[in-house]
């Protein structure tokens, strides 16, 4: 228990960079739980709210370098889920010297948490997209409803990922994270950003922010209706058909062979 005259240490200003669908409302709980209120609101909560889009207009793509600008910038505070590539990030001199830490995910399991989410359980945004992209999904098949999201989004999470990995930052897989949590957020925040915490604190935290712990079920256990479907790495297998893995590799092969998640193309074939 903390002293009430003791103010607590301090602590460097950190970001968590990431993409969709790579475990940020995990990690988003995990650092509110470390850090409490020196953990700034989640990059772009705005957009999440009663929508203000006109439903005869087409949806309009969020301009996440407009988003990041407008952050507040707050020395010793927390950023988390910042989807934001490195060139979006060096725009801001003032987080030059930031500890930072970025999180990928194999983006054929993204796009399938991406797809469920946005079918059915996402909350509603002002910007319309969610709304648009659930008209269509839930009426086409599950490979046009892919097709439809490659051509969409994935540019966007392809240009995150390879931005980051080029640009030889601190780069960690939602896979190795979720599969050995304790041991690797210790060598994350302990040894690799020398943070100000307690092995103890850290580890408490962790194991509450488990799958498990949050939803009430087992990691993989499925629920359709829940924003932590099933959180499983691998699930992509289930729901990849020889068409939409075809379009994937041609789309992104190469970026799954530079982040370690495939040696080659042949899983497509």
């Amino acid at each position: 228990m903390r002293l009430p005259w003791r103010k607590p240490p301090a602590l460097p200003t950190l970001l968590h960079i990431t993409h969709i669908k790579a475990g940020s409302t995990w990690i988003d709980g995990l650092l509110h739980r470390l850090f409490g209120t020196r953990t700034m609101p989640r990059f772009g909560s705005t957009l999440i709210a009663t929508p203000d889009a006109d439903p005869a207009e087409p949806p309009k793509h969020p301009d996440y370098r407009e988003m990041f600008h407008a952050l507040e910038y707050r020395p010793g505070h927390v950023y988390p889920s910042l989807f934001i590539t490195h060139a979006e990030f060096s725009t801001r001199a003032e987080f030059a010297e930031a500890r930072r830490f970025v999180v990928i995910r194999d983006l054929r399991d993204t796009f399938t948490s991406h797809y469920f989410s946005l079918k059915g359980t996402h909350a509603l945004d002002k910007l319309g997209r969610v709304q648009a992209a659930r008209d269509f999904l839930q009426s086409a098949s599950k490979d046009d409803g892919f097709l439809f999201l490659f051509e969409r989004d994935l540019e966007r999470l392809i240009e995150i990922q390879r931005s980051w990995l080029a640009a030889g930052e601190l780069v960690l897989r939602y896979e190795d994270l979720i599969r050995n949590d304790v041991a690797e957020f210790r060598a994350l925040f302990l040894e690799k950003l020398a943070l100000p915490l307690g092995e103890r604190d850290l580890t408490r935290a962790v194991k509450a922010s488990r799958f498990e712990t949050v939803y009430n079920r087992k990691l993989g256990e499925l629920d359709e209706k829940s924003h932590g479907r099933q959180g499983l790495p691998g699930d992509w297998k289930n729901h990849f058909s020889p068409r939409v893995r075809r379009e994937f590799a041609e789309r992104a092969g190469d970026l799954l062979v530079a982040a370690g998640y495939e040696r080659d193309n042949s899983w497509a074939e």
